[in-house]
């Protein structure tokens, strides 16, 4: 507001230099795309701004600038030199009467804080020339967006900062209370114009706001209300523009059967095709428009239908294999987002929660429905996009359906899925194997196993199968925080990094993460936390006893900051190893260290003093020294942290969770019949 005042006493100040400015309109373009205006110049906007004002005072029935309009008249029969010196004298005058006014009016103020208005006509046709919302020294109260090009650059900047501040506090902070965008006419509504070949710089004829001509004919009425969206919307949702319903009643029709009544959702014109059932498609937009355009009725009119409730009927496919006919259903693969959701619902972790903030799709915490992830423009989630996700910049109708091996290969082996499967087993309730399976088919598919699937299941489970089933492979190697004690010289406490991103394990799908900033850990170095609380650690854990050395360098290479601490622990001996490195790199070699199975050894970073450029490059490898193979020949296990580096911080799936999890990528869970 303080900027917005600031802007208008600019204006108010130079109301004889804005007034000259309209004999030499020239020199100022119609719009400022990109146009450097400082704080003393005459902002070119506000020049047009002034034009406009003129022309509409000089139609009303008492003009404030009546004597300015008469010297405009009449400069096609003075000399320039002439028109130039009484100009000026003229627009001079303007401005010394206008100031006069602004001084009466902020007296009067002060004793009447709640005036409206100067009690005097003429003085108040002034005063609004300065004050009023139409007035060409009023700078809306909008969004800088809207109003931008009436400030100085410098001001713009500030201005975008402060906004750019402002935006990130909505979206991120804790505190920040429930909002909602809404539009708001302008009190004052512009009258658009034809830019002719659309350029902007060559403006056609004024156009009022009105209906389509194509949907409403030539007998349609200008809007009159506001900016016209009301009427518009009246005009798209009427009882007699059947257009609006066919297309909605389509488009729902297309989500319960997998395609249209008619087959081109985005076109119903001369090129659309031509519906399967008009008469089907004419009773639904009737039923539709009477039950008030209730999409809820339309929905439970169609799934209630005994056309949905058909089942898949192989023996109709060689007559009709599209079934346009609809004499059965058609089994569907259920979209990404659909399966996200079954799969939590089937663990029993679907969170139902209606509305609030959106979230990252795979945030560990984030068990809500897939429509409340948060959608990156810019940088559309991979997994989406492998998903064949619509393009959030494009209007797409109908999304496009692909089979491809990176999507088998994504319910494999993503965390997320398996996380699911892991906790579905968790918490079935039953202790018997074929009680458990039976469980487990109730859960995921709402049926018990027939025999041979339970057969099936038992010998997948059953201990004594163990010889021809390959085992999990347990990974030594975790991915977590904690801060370093140095009076124990370990981690006080390990926690796991809760998010891969595809490259490294880090806080959540977002970096640097909300929560926990820069913890970033990949295949040959990471970054670590805000605070020394926040160390990031690569964990190796043991499966055995016996001797092991530990071969490595750690590189610190930014010249900026102060740099870095590393340390090496081991869970029994404490501190083995430190280093504090800036803009430089050091081995850190152990000859040989014994440990015990279930023993860990942490390769441990955290900042120096302040955080500033601490990404780092240290890849350790571990190498079992001791062991004597057939014939003496050493059998030394490697455990390189570069080559090992994985996806799974934890050991795989036992044989339960890898049961749930393939029957929930079975065909059965995945498609709609």
């Amino acid at each position: 507001n303080n900027r917005r005042e600031e802007q208008s006493g600019r204006v108010r100040s130079k109301i004889d230099q804005y007034l000259v400015a309209q004999l030499e309109l020239e020199k100022y373009p119609d719009e400022v795309f990109n146009q450097v205006v400082e704080s003393g110049d005459l902002n070119p906007f506000v020049v047009r701004k002034w034009q406009a004002f003129l022309a509409k005072d000089k139609q009303s029935a008492d003009p404030v600038f009546k004597k300015w309009h008469g010297l405009v008249d009449h400069s096609g029969v003075m000399d320039s030199a002439g028109l130039r010196e009484e100009s000026h004298q003229v627009a001079s005058e303007y401005s010394h009467k206008l100031a006069e006014v602004e001084t009466h009016w902020r007296e009067f103020v002060v004793t009447r804080p709640d005036a409206k208005g100067l009690p005097d006509a003429n003085e108040e046709a002034l005063r609004r020339v300065l004050y009023g919302i139409e007035s060409p020294c009023h700078v809306p109260d909008e969004h800088i967006t809207n109003i931008e090009v009436y400030f100085p650059t410098d001001v713009i900047v500030e201005l975008w900062k402060l906004q750019g501040e402002v935006d990130r506090w909505l979206m991120d902070s804790a505190g920040s209370p429930t909002y909602a965008t809404i539009l708001v006419d302008r009190l004052i509504s512009s009258t658009p114009r034809v830019f002719l070949r659309g350029n902007p710089l060559t403006k056609g004829a004024e156009v009022s706001r009105h209906y389509l001509t194509a949907l409403g004919g030539d007998e349609r009425t200008p809007f009159e209300q506001g900016s016209g969206r009301l009427e518009l919307a009246n005009a798209l949702a009427c009882s007699t523009n059947p257009l609006t319903a066919r297309v909605m009643v389509n488009r729902v029709w297309m989500h319960h059967f997998g395609h249209g009544l008619v087959d081109t959702p985005s076109d119903f014109g001369y090129r659309a095709e031509l519906p399967t059932h008009p008469e089907l498609l004419d009773w639904l937009v009737t039923h539709f428009i009477q039950t008030g355009w209730s999409i809820k009725s339309l929905h439970r009119a169609i799934v209630l239908s005994s056309t949905y409730q058909q089942a898949y009927d192989s023996k109709s496919q060689p007559v009709d294999p599209a079934n346009r006919l609809l004499a059965r259903i058609t089994a569907r693969r259920l979209s990404f987002e659909q399966a996200r959701d079954a799969w939590l619902a089937v663990a029993g972790e679907l969170d139902l929660r209606v509305g609030g903030k959106s979230q990252a799709l795979f945030d560990s915490m984030n068990k809500r429905r897939t429509l409340y992830a948060n959608i990156d423009r810019e940088k559309v989630s991979p997994v989406l996009r492998m998903f064949d996700f619509a393009n959030p910049d494009l209007s797409i109708p109908q999304r496009s359906e692909t089979s491809v091996p990176q999507q088998a290969l994504f319910a494999m082996n993503h965390p997320f899925v398996a996380e699911r499967a892991t906790h579905l087993t968790n918490n079935l309730g039953e202790s018997g194997p074929t009680a458990r399976i039976a469980r487990l088919y109730v859960e995921i598919f709402q049926r018990k196993p027939t025999r041979e699937e339970l057969q099936l299941a038992m010998d997948f489970v059953q201990p004594e199968f163990e010889s021809t089933i390959s085992k999990p492979v347990p990974s030594h190697w975790s991915y977590g925080y904690g801060e370093f004690d140095t009076a124990t010289g370990r981690i006080s406490a390990f926690t796991p990094l809760p998010h891969f991103g595809g490259m490294a394990w880090q806080g959540g799908d977002n970096y640097p993460d909300p929560k926990l900033g820069w913890l970033k850990l990949d295949a040959t170095g990471g970054h670590p936390g805000n605070d020394r609380k926040h160390a990031i650690v690569r964990r190796w854990t043991s499966t055995m006893d016996g001797n092991f050395s530990i071969t490595s360098k750690i590189t610190h290479e930014p010249a900026v900051g102060d740099g870095i601490r590393a340390f090496v622990s081991h869970s029994v001996s404490g501190l083995l190893r430190s280093a504090t490195l800036h803009h430089s790199a050091e081995p850190i070699d152990i000859d040989s260290i014994q440990v015990r199975k279930g023993d860990t050894l942490d390769f441990i970073v955290d900042i120096r003093d302040g955080l500033n450029s601490d990404q780092f490059l240290w890849s350790p490898k571990i190498t079992q020294i001791g062991t004597t193979g057939a014939g003496g020949d050493k059998a030394n296990a490697v455990y390189d942290a570069s080559i090992d580096f994985s996806s799974e911080s934890e050991s795989q799936l036992d044989r339960w969770q890898q049961l749930a999890q393939v029957l929930m990528l079975s065909n059965e869970f995945m498609f709609v019949d």
